[in-house]
């Protein structure tokens, strides 16, 4: 509990522009506290000068003088920093007597009593008089560890009179101000007063039924993002329930469409043949005559150079004749071709699709208002409209990567019927001692349980210019053909950048990383087996640290709850940046046991770790501790594996084109099939429970609904994508096994 008030006392001293400690608070109507000079600044740069709008809450608060000093001062605040500035800081006081004669000596105790700071020599001195002998005289190493001290320095600092600077007994009524004796013998003689308590017990009330009002208010908030969020999931489920059946309505209009153009196709063949088959013989009779023809041209030419008077007499009347029939040789005569009227509005398409005009408007957003009812009851009212988005996403507009402009998928389709318009768019190996939990992965003969299930849950990038990638390009790959082509679309995204993962410090000039995990928001981990190295750069491809780790495999690699978790020789190890490598349990007995152990990359708080020896997934703690075993039904050689926030597991295997689905106690299940041509990789998950998994030998990113339906190929393509991981604003992070990775904005 003590902690807990800590913390929330922490928060009052932070100011919300500036983010740093509050100085000279003034408090807003709103009960928010900033920094006066904070303040200044924001209402010069506001148009509006007689108030000032809260950064918290955006409530606006009247400057009666046009300046931050008509505000109120928060001195509450103000005295809990003083008081956390001499408990919780190194700083150094001075002797206040010792001041006084003008020496400067650091004090070592203060008086609770009457506030002065002594050094060793006046403390014993304070103690002595008769005056003060009865103070409370305690050390500042007292004061700093004993927390009940605290209330007594509060009293040190309890506001006084701001004309006689004595302590406030009365409070004056008429003038609403809290007054000292001298003041009600003076100014206040004439005023009407109460005793200073009765006044606090007038404040204490209001702040009671302040906290009952801020109570209500989050309880009606509460409610609010509780309905929303329930209707927001039933217009989830209802656009997925029209969307799947206008998907079956397009299949089945499609293939009505193929049978009617077959018939219309073998009806045209048909009337064409014979004209074909009348055409062959003709162009056959024609090459027949023109070599004929050519003989007699030569037998002319040969006799009108060479031959001899008599004989050139000799063919005088034949040649006459021939002259004259030849004139008569009539032409070639062709059929006409067939007149054939098609007309594609002719065929009798089946009408399946019936949208309203009234029901294509733009969706409005989710009106949720409250209002506390007489009987302290809510009244709700929650209105949805549903329909058609009309305004299409703007094209992309990153020059990164040729294929965004050409996309991969040709076969999206544009589909206008009835009005809807819908477009788809550092140790030795060998003497590795585990220090936690030492188990042999040799045999494993236990029975276990049946298990299957889903997918991954893990800022936004302002004013930030691409990083076109040079040397590493995304490549152009030929679309593999399959069965579900026609719903295969073309995933846009908002936004891709390269980042190299080579550094200056690598003692090879190249660079290997399989696998990649997001470490926060902004930071993510990759492991370079290559170097042996562990590498943590932020989003705009610096590095922020890295770590040499000889011996380990780093085949796989996972960031759980601050901590990279990574395969290493028959094991697996933890890390961070301030602390040294932890040992995880495993034996190193069987050197024949394949060394990969792939890590759940989870937004949970335990190590989830498999291997092909396990009928189990393994949990344990970021300190190494053995938490859990969840029992598969037999030992899968898992590849990588990643699990959402309803601890559903979603795994790739070895040598197979499966993802596989795993939930403790409903066992695993074949989540998608892929295609034989696929080599299916990393694999990761969204905020919307959507799945996505690599293709190396594609260059493909596959994004898959939760019910593992194939949604489409994302529009860029990285080389030989692998490891992949996906961070809580779904910006998804690929690595290509070599020295490479992207940061994809989904």
């Amino acid at each position: 509990m003590a902690e807990a008030f800590k913390r929330k006392e922490d928060q009052l001293l932070i100011c919300g522009i500036c983010e740093g400690r509050l100085t000279d608070p003034r408090i807003l109507d709103c009960l928010h506290s900033f920094c006066k000079e904070c303040l200044v600044i924001k209402q010069e740069q506001a148009a509006i000068k007689d108030n000032v709008v809260c950064q918290l809450c955006q409530q606006s608060t009247d400057l009666p003088d046009q300046s931050p000093d008509s505000l109120t001062r928060n001195v509450f605040v103000t005295n809990i920093g003083r008081v956390d500035e001499i408990v919780n800081s190194n700083r150094s006081f001075y002797c206040s007597f010792c001041d006084d004669q003008g020496k400067t000596e650091s004090a070592s105790s203060r008086c609770l009593t009457c506030g002065d700071w002594l050094c060793l020599v006046c403390a014993g001195r304070h103690c002595g008089t008769t005056i003060t002998k009865r103070h409370k005289v305690v050390t500042i190493d007292d004061i700093r560890v004993n927390s009940e001290h605290l209330n007594e320095l509060r009293k040190l600092l309890e506001i006084k009179c701001h004309s006689h600077d004595e302590r406030i007994i009365q409070f004056c009524t008429q003038c609403n101000k809290p007054i000292c004796l001298e003041c009600i013998s003076s100014d206040h003689k004439h005023h009407n007063s109460m005793p200073l308590e009765d006044a606090v017990d007038l404040v204490h009330d209001d702040l009671s039924d302040l906290q009952r009002m801020f109570a209500g208010v989050e309880e009606v908030d509460s409610e609010s993002e509780m309905q929303i969020s329930k209707r927001l999931q039933e217009v989830r489920s209802k656009e997925s329930s029209l969307v799947q059946r206008l998907h079956d309505a397009r299949d089945r209009l499609i293939q009505d469409i193929q049978h009617q153009a077959e018939a219309a196709e073998l009806a045209i063949s048909q009337k064409f043949e014979n004209v074909r088959l009348f055409l062959k013989e003709a162009s056959n009779t024609a090459s027949n005559i023109s070599r004929n023809t050519e003989k007699s041209r030569l037998f002319c030419g040969r006799l009108r150079q060479e031959g001899l008077q008599g004989e050139c007499i000799h063919f005088k009347d034949l040649l006459k004749r021939v002259k004259r029939d030849g004139n008569r040789r009539e032409q070639l005569e062709f059929p006409s071709i067939p007149d054939v009227n098609l007309k594609v509005s002719d065929f009798s398409l089946p009408a399946v699709f019936d949208v309203l005009q009234s029901d294509q408007s733009i969706i409005e957003p989710v009106v949720a208002q409250k209002q506390a009812s007489g009987k302290g009851q809510n009244k709700e009212s929650i209105q949805v409209t549903l329909g058609p988005q009309k305004q299409e996403r703007q094209e992309s507009n990153f020059p990164l990567i040729e294929r965004i402009t050409e996309p991969k998928t040709k076969n999206v389709k544009d589909f206008t019927k009835s009005g809807l318009s819908v477009k788809e768019s550092n140790e030795d190996p060998d003497n590795y001692v585990d220090d936690f939990d030492y188990e042999d992965c040799s045999s494993e003969d236990e029975s276990n349980s049946d298990v299957s299930d889903n997918d991954q849950v893990s800022e936004a990038w302002q004013n930030k210019i691409p990083i076109a990638p040079a040397a590493t390009p995304c490549k152009q790959t030929q679309r593999k053909e399959s069965e579900a082509d026609d719903d295969i679309w073309t995933i846009n995204v908002k936004e891709c950048n390269h980042v190299p993962l080579t550094i200056s410090s690598d003692r090879n000039k190249t660079t290997a990383v399989s696998d990649i995990s997001w470490l926060t928001r902004t930071e993510f981990a990759a492991g370079d087996k290559a170097n042996e190295k562990i590498k943590v750069f932020n989003r705009n491809g610096d590095l922020s640290w890295s770590k040499d780790v000889t011996g380990a495999s780093l085949e796989r690699l996972a960031c759980v709850d601050g901590v990279i978790a990574f395969d290493y020789h028959c094991g697996v190890r933890l890390e961070t940046k301030e602390k040294t490598f932890q040992k995880v349990y495993f034996s190193a007995t069987n050197k024949n046991t394949k060394n990969i152990f792939p890590i759940a990359k989870t937004n949970g708080k335990d190590v989830v770790v498999a291997h092909t020896s396990f009928i189990q997934l393994r949990c344990y703690t970021t300190n190494g501790k053995r938490n859990e075993y969840l029992p598969l039904d037999r030992k899968i050689d898992i590849n990588y594996i990643c699990m959402n926030e309803k601890s559903e597991f979603f795994f790739t295997e070895r040598n197979s084109k499966l993802v596989n689905k795993f939930l403790d106690g409903q066992g695993v299940s074949v989540f998608y099939k892929g295609l034989p041509d696929m080599v299916l990789e990393g694999i990761a998950t969204d905020s919307g429970n959507n799945v996505y998994v690599s293709d190396s030998a594609g260059s493909d990113i596959l994004k898959l609904s939760p019910a593992g339906k194939l949604l489409g190929i994302l529009e860029v393509h990285p080389p030989s994508p692998q490891g992949m991981s996906i961070s809580s604003d779904d910006h998804l992070l690929v690595c290509d096994g070599e020295g490479n990775a992207w940061i994809i904005h989904l």
